[in-house]
C-alpha cells in the first residue's frame, strides 16, 4: 500500500517512517484494488463518530482510468454504512484532480478555521445541538415575526426579513443540530490543507458573501491568494448562503462560469 502512495504522490525517503505509521495505524482501513494478483490502487478510510474521510486515494499510472477507484470509494462507503457513519468527505480535487474540469467555492471553511481552537468550538456545538429543541420552537412560534427572524436568522443572512418562510425553515432544519456537526467541527479545527491549495489547477469560481458572520470574506481571498486558477465573487449585502439570498445572480455567475471553455 505505502509502495503504490509513494510513487503515485512522490513521498521522498525521508517521511517514510510517517507513511508506515499512518498505513499501520488502528483508526484507518485500508483497501487495494488488484489488476489479477497485483495490486494497482490503494485507497484509506477513517471514522470518527459519524463522520467519515475518505482519503489516501492512488493508482498506479497504468491503470489510471479502469474504475479502480470507482470500487474502492464503493467499499469505503459500504464500511461507512456498516459503521453508522452518516457523513462522508473527501479531498478530490488534490487527489485525483483528472476527475473534475471545475470547482465552485461558496463561503467554504479551511482558511481561518486553521486557527481555531478545538476545545472552545465544540463547546459551541455541542451548546447548538443541546439547544435544538428550544429554537425549534422558538423557530416555531417566531418565524413570521420580523424582530425573531432577525435574532434567530442574522447570523446567517444579511436580510432574512425578505426570504420566503419556507426558505428559513429548511436551512434551520438541515443545518443547527443535524448528527453530522459534531464530527464536522471536530474535523474541520486546526486540519491545514493551505499549503495543498496550490496543487490545484482545475479552473475554480469563489462566491462570498460580503456580510458573512460564519466564514469571514477574507477567507475568500485567502483562498484566491493560493487557488492560482481562480476568480473570486464577492456579494455585497450578502451572508453565508450567498446560493439562497441572491439566487438569480448567483445562478447566472455559476453558469457563465460553468459555460466557459
Amino acid at each position: 500500500m505505502v509502495s503504490i502512495q509513494q510513487r503515485c504522490f512522490g513521498i521522498p525517503v525521508s517521511r517514510e517512517s510517517w507513511s508506515f505509521a499512518a498505513a499501520t495505524s488502528p483508526r484507518y482501513e485500508h483497501f487495494l484494488a488488484f489488476h489479477g494478483t497485483k495490486p494497482v490502487a490503494v485507497a484509506s478510510f477513517r471514522v470518527e463518530d459519524e463522520l467519515g474521510w475518505l482519503g489516501g486515494a492512488a493508482t498506479l499510472t497504468p491503470w489510471r482510468g479502469r474504475g479502480a477507484q470507482r470500487a474502492l470509494i464503493a467499499a469505503r462507503l459500504r464500511s461507512a454504512a456498516r459503521q453508522s457513519c452518516r457523513w462522508a468527505w473527501v479531498e478530490t480535487a488534490v487527489q485525483e484532480p483528472g476527475r473534475f474540469e471545475k470547482l465552485v467555492l461558496v463561503s467554504a471553511a479551511g482558511v481561518s478555521h486553521v486557527r481555531m481552537r478545538r476545545q472552545p468550538a465544540e463547546v459551541a456545538a455541542r451548546m447548538g445541538i443541546a439547544s435544538t429543541p428550544l429554537l425549534l420552537r422558538l423557530v416555531d412560534r417566531g418565524i413570521r415575526r420580523p424582530g425573531a427572524r432577525r435574532a434567530l436568522f442574522g447570523g446567517l443572512f444579511y436580510s432574512p426579513n425578505r426570504l420566503r418562510t419556507e426558505l428559513l425553515w429548511e436551512c434551520f432544519q438541515h443545518g443547527n443540530g443535524r448528527p453530522g456537526v459534531l464530527p464536522a467541527v471536530r474535523g474541520l479545527v486546526g486540519y491545514d490543507i493551505l499549503d495543498r491549495l496550490e496543487d490545484v489547477e482545475v479552473p475554480t469560481l469563489i462566491v462570498w458573501g460580503r456580510n458573512d458572520h460564519v466564514v469571514p470574506p477574507n477567507d475568500a481571498i485567502g483562498y484566491g491568494r493560493r487557488l492560482r486558477n481562480s476568480r473570486t465573487v464577492i456579494f455585497d449585502k450578502t451572508g453565508h448562503l450567498p446560493m439562497a439570498e441572491r439566487p438569480v445572480r448567483f445562478n447566472r455567475v455559476l453558469e457563465t462560469f460553468l459555460a466557459e471553455e
